[in-house]
């Protein structure tokens, strides 16, 4: 249980944190579309590219 807890933790500490900065102002009005850039065009692609070559039994060629 703790160990599903470690692994969820930080996702909804990130979740919390973007939260918090909107509601602050820390992030203007124009962020959401922003980030969600961010995210389809680098991270999505970064994250399942490291997926894909981390796998275990994954063989060139």
């Amino acid at each position: 249980m703790l160990n599903n807890l470690l692994i969820v933790l930080p996702i909804f500490a990130l979740i919390l944190t973007g939260w918090i900065a909107r509601k602050s102002g820390a992030l203007g009005p124009n962020a959401t579309r922003e980030v969600n850039r961010l995210v389809v065009y680098l991270a999505l692609p970064a994250v399942l590219f490291d997926a894909e070559i981390s796998q275990k039994g994954c063989t060139s060629g």
